[in-house]
């Protein structure tokens, strides 16, 4: 510890060695701003990816750029930043930083609006910020208060009422809500309970609370709120609509009380938020007292009642005098009288039934509707003789029942199938029973239906059907699809049962898959499809599995031979290799003929197509995998074609028990590659697609030859091409770049490569090799001196020869430096020609580059190199055919370019090569005597040179902006030189440009002035105020601004402004009401004397 300590000592005496000597810290810092900085990411480049600290002023972007430490120095030592609207914005919108917060008020509060920043904070949900503001004390309006009870911001409510000045202002609506505050309150029980125990804190007036907002309040809540009356009763809250657009579809079209046109009344909308209530309480048995409040606001709330009827009361009484052990038959009968009068009165019958699945409380029920919707939902035996007796006796259909058997409903739950068979059994067999007039009540969904036969056992089944019900009558509606699946047992039963009742079966709507458990199932399976054949009925999808061995394959053909399957056993072959199953393959190897059929049906496995999905992982275990390619290897004479995928299938599953490369290694060591010829050759090419060095190792270590290389050419199997540039929408465009991350794994592979092929055949793999080294150029990481000292070892060319390849071009130039890419990658024009024609050939002629030139060139001759290709073959890209609109274009563009990566000296280094002429004039001249109208380009043209300006502010020394302009831009407006020097809050700029013209200041103080930019106005007011005048409308927007520096400013340096003044004060003086809604401007101009600005004789002070 003490050596560390005695090494920091070391470290420090040694900084401030260094820190004190004058040279080495002008040389460091000097280094700083002139060492090139080099992004692996031609994106990061931009336009002031290096500033200097005293060029940023700006607020917006110290806190974008999470600069709190810079924002904060500047702030302590008075340095200067500009406090403007936007930037202000963006500090309140993310500044979390308490310190910074009152930092930034203490020192420049006289140049905020401090009157509007703790609702702007609000606003924004900067709580941290707004608590800062109101603990300074600053000022606040009633504006405040709603916004922080809208948004829910209780802590922050409580502590604005603690800032109120006396008990008086809470009745003052310029300062506190009193009159709103309760409807502002929405839901939020926190600030609602805390309102409610000051009578002070609200107005018992019309603005009172929803009936939807009672019923959201905590029960204690909203029994105050009863009890006080603050309930708005006339539910005039303005939410039937959305009501209305919600449940549409939940209401029984013949009930009286609703009416299609969206016109509810009252007790309808009130009763609504009731059931919400209900259905939304946790937990599912509503407890005695919810219950008890549930029914007095039913009456009180609902109906608008002054009392609750005296039956309903003795009721209750009698209720709450029973036996306090028994809280369920207490619940159970509050729970009616909630029922009894909700399903005569509320219109929304699915919203009545989840009452009732909430409460599962049927007795005295008429509402059929909701009872259908439970019972079915829920497998309710009640429910199912409640619906049933309320129809026994009605010998017609009336209208009410044809809207009940039009009734959707969601079917039970499978959980509920599975838990609980003999709910099931009981429900059907009553649904079903002699007794049910089934006319009258609606049929079972198909979903339900189905529900219960994939579920319930045969068994179960069975007992369903000991009704007097018949078969068809209960399975009519099922419709299995591929979706499911069924044991064979299963299916077995229903096309008995099925067939037994139906005199021509139709099983088209029976195409599940089956699970069969052996194989006298499967022959099963083809009996049935002997006897029921017919085109509907088919094989089931999982026929693999049907016809997976050759005693059903000749099952099949036996029993059926009128309908031959051409190629049957390859059904045997496929499923077979899915388990491992040797002992059949070896079988299906002699077989080459069906017996039984006419015609003779030949199989040769070369022709089989691998089709099952995957191993079956059930049954194979990796040894057993193994040991099924050590068969096929063994019979290598009918696998020739299948070898390749089952390798592939293999890969799939290689990591479910054993690590990948054991597995991999396992496999290889009991294959002779050598008699697989065709497969292997595209397993290599596969893999050298992929990358896969370790499989490429193992095959050729194992001893494997290619025999004939021109095989490489017939397999089908080329490399991808290496997209030069990845396009995707609303994404930057950039170059291709390889997923891999080590790139040494590919020079690996082409090292690998070339050191086993014989160099006769290394031309067969030259697309392969070619495809390796373009994906090796586009990783991360690869330098030039890598390319020349590594690389080209194993994959030699010619370093000085020209390159025809363009990719190798590209990829050459970004290794050299990323800044050359992102000049061609961010040319629209040029990277359109080279995406939609498919090359950039005009940039290889005339032996552009080669390895060695560009390993050898500095930027500024790459540089030039790139520009004056594309200008010499602008007929080869139609988007920059030889005008003198597009050159200058491009030479605006290439300025762009060279700022945004820090190369303004080659700019200046070089000014013939980048002039620009006036462009404001009728005609320009360009270069070699070109001419260009001024009208049709002018205004795009003069944005982007406004564009480089701007740049040019960011972080250029004005010596170098004064160069650009005066050598580049010949005779260019400096105007917006002026509005980019004010954004930039450019002062050395600033003095610049009005030695070389003063007069832009006439046009151009607004922006100054209105943008707050104070360093630069005390510069103009002290040396040009005489140029401009300040008018009353400009000064009010400064007032309204908040900007009181700059106010000060104008009225201390501006001459003639005493009349200005005078007019805006008379103006204020005579308009009470102005002054009250321009809070911020009367308490500006109130910290001002301002008839000391005002002389009598008309002379400014």
């Amino acid at each position: 510890m003490k050596y560390l300590n005695n090494e920091i000592d070391n470290n420090e005496r040694l900084f401030w060695k260094i820190f004190k000597d004058k040279f080495l810290f002008n040389y460091i810092i000097n280094q700083m701003i002139t060492t090139d900085i080099i992004y692996q990411d031609e994106k990061k480049y931009y336009i002031g990816n290096r500033i200097q600290w005293r060029y940023i002023k700006s607020i917006e972007w110290m806190i974008k750029n999470n600069q709190t430490t810079l924002f904060k120095d500047k702030l302590r030592s008075n340095q200067y930043v500009i406090v403007d609207y936007f930037g202000l914005e963006t500090f309140i919108k993310e500044c979390t930083d308490v310190e910074l917060i009152k930092l930034l008020v203490e020192k420049r509060g006289d140049d905020i609006q401090i009157e509007g920043l703790i609702d702007l904070s609000l606003n924004f949900g900067n709580m941290v910020a707004c608590s800062t503001f109101i603990d300074l004390n600053l000022p606040f309006t009633s504006a405040s208060f709603m916004t922080a009870i809208s948004i829910g911001q209780f802590s922050i409510f409580k502590k604005l009422l603690t800032k109120l000045s006396s008990p008086q202002d809470l009745d003052n609506p310029l300062k506190y809500p009193k009159n709103e505050i309760l409807q502002l309150i929405g839901s939020n029980n926190e600030i609602m309970e805390f309102i409610l125990l000051n009578e002070n804190l609200y107005s018992n007036n019309n603005q009172l609370v929803t009936i939807s907002n009672y019923f959201k309040f905590k029960k204690e809540i909203s029994k105050k709120l009863l009890k006080l009356n603050l309930i708005n009763k006339n539910n005039n809250d303005g939410n039937s609509n959305e009501i209305n657009n919600n449940n549409n579809n939940n209401y029984n079209n013949n009930n009286n009380n609703y009416n299609n046109n969206n016109n509810y009344n009252n007790n309808n909308l009130s009763i609504h938020y009731l059931i919400l209530r209900i259905i939304k309480n946790e937990p599912l048995e509503i407890e005695q007292d919810e219950l008890l409040f549930l029914i007095e606001s039913y009456y009180f709330v609902c109906l608008n009642l002054d009392e609750i009827p005296n039956s309903i009361l003795d009721r209750i009484e009698k209720i709450k005098s029973l036996d306090s052990t028994n809280e369920i038959t207490k619940r159970y009968h509050l729970e009616m009288i909630l029922i009894e009068q909700l399903q005569d009165k509320h219109a929304f019958s699915e919203y009545v039934y989840k009452f009732l699945y909430k409460t599962n409380n049927l007795a005295g029920i008429k509402n059929m509707s909701s009872i259908y919707h439970y019972s079915i939902k829920s497998l309710c035996m009640d429910g199912l003789c409640l619906l049933m007796s309320n129809y026994k006796d009605i010998p017609l259909v009336s209208p009410d029942q044809l809207t009940i058997r039009d009734c959707k409903v969601e079917s039970c739950e499978r959980s509920l199938i599975d838990a609980e068979p003999n709910r099931v059994i009981s429900f059907l067999q009553l649904y079903y029973g002699q007794n049910n007039n089934i006319r009258y009540v609606p049929e079972l969904d198909k979903e339900f239906v189905t529900k219960v036969f994939i579920n319930c056992s045969i068994e179960t089944l069975e007992t369903i059907l000991t009704t007097n019900s018949q078969f068809y009558q209960i399975f009519s509606n099922l419709c299995l699809g591929e979706q499911y699946t069924i044991p064979f047992s299963k299916y077995n039963w229903f096309i008995k049962r099925y067939c037994q009742c139906v005199l021509q079966p139709n099983l088209s709507f029976f195409n599940c898959n089956i699970e069969f458990q052996s194989i006298q199932e499967k022959k099963d399976f083809i009996d049935i499809l002997s006897i029921y054949q017919t085109q509907s009925l088919n094989l089931p999808f999982n026929s693999i599995d049907c016809l997976g061995s050759i005693e059903t394959c000749d099952y099949y053909t036996l029993k059926i031979p009128w309908n031959i399957i051409p190629d049957i056993y390859k059904f045997a072959f496929n499923y077979s290799l899915s388990i491992g199953d040797t002992i059949e393959l070896l079988k299906l190897q002699s077989i080459n003929y069906s017996p039984c059929s006419d015609n003779t049906v030949t199989t040769d496995f070369k022709d089989y197509q691998i089709e099952f999905k995957s191993f079956n992982t059930r049954i194979l275990n990796s040894s057993l995998i193994i040991s099924l390619f050590k068969f096929i290897n063994s019979n290598d004479t009918f696998y020739q074609n299948h070898l390749f995928p089952l390798i592939r299938k293999f890969e799939e599953i290689i990591t479910i028990d054993k690590p990948e490369e054991e597995m991999i290694r396992a496999l290889v060591k009991v294959m002779d590659f050598n008699k697989f010829q065709l497969s292997t050759i595209k397993l290599l090419l596969t893999k050298i697609i992929e990358f896969d060095l370790l499989w490429i190792q193992l095959i050729i270590d194992s001893g494997f030859k290619i025999k004939d290389y021109d095989m490489i050419d017939k397999v089908g199997i080329i490399p991808p091409e290496v997209q030069l540039f990845n396009v995707f929408d609303n994404q930057p465009l950039g170059l291709y770049q390889c997923k891999i991350t080590n790139y040494q794994t590919l020079l690996e592979l082409i090292n690998y490569l070339n050191s086993n092929i014989p160099n006769q055949h290394i031309h067969h793999f030259k697309d392969f090799l070619c495809y390796l080294y373009l994906n090796l150029l586009s990783c991360k990481g690869v330098t030039m001196n890598y390319l020349n000292d590594q690389v080209f070892k194993v994959y030699p060319i010619n370093k000085n020869s020209q390159l025809f390849h363009l990719n190798l071009v590209i990829y050459y130039l970004k290794i050299k430096s990323t800044k050359l890419v992102k000049y061609i990658v961010e040319n629209e024009e040029l990277v359109n020609h080279i995406c939609n024609n498919g090359n950039g050939s005009f940039l290889l002629k005339e032996g552009f580059l080669s390895f060695n030139q560009i390993l050898n060139s500095t930027f500024q001759q790459l540089f030039f190199a790139i520009r004056n290709r594309i200008l010499r073959n602008n007929e080869n890209i139609k988007l920059l055919t030889i005008n003198s609109s597009n050159v200058l274009l491009q030479t605006i563009y290439n300025l762009n370019y060279l700022l945004s990566v820090g190369e303004i000296d080659l700019i200046l280094n070089n000014k013939n090569e980048f002039i620009i002429h006036n462009v404001n004039e009728p005609s320009m001249t360009i270069s070699n005597n070109i001419k260009v109208s001024g009208n049709g380009i002018n205004g795009s043209i003069n944005s982007l040179i406004s564009k480089i300006n701007e740049n040019l502010m960011i972080s250029t020394p004005v010596e170098k902006i004064k160069q650009f302009n005066e050598s580049i831009v010949v005779n260019y407006d400096g105007k917006d030189i002026f509005k980019s020097a004010l954004n930039y809050e450019r002062l050395d700029v600033v003095k610049w440009l009005m030695l070389v013209n003063s007069s832009w200041i006439e046009k151009l103080w607004h922006r100054m002035v209105f943008g707050n930019h104070l360093e630069i106005s005390e510069f103009i007011f002290k040396n040009y105020s005489n140029q401009f005048t300040i008018d009353q409308l400009s000064l009010n927007e400064i007032l309204n601004f908040g900007y009181q520096n700059m106010f000060n400013l104008i009225i201390k340096s501006s001459k003639n402004i005493s009349p200005t003044i005078q007019k805006l004060k008379d103006q204020l003086d005579e308009k009470d009401e102005i002054i009250k809604k321009l809070n911020l401007q009367l308490s500006l101009l109130k910290k001002r004397k301002l008839n000391d600005f005002i002389d009598d004789d008309n002379n400014n002070k």
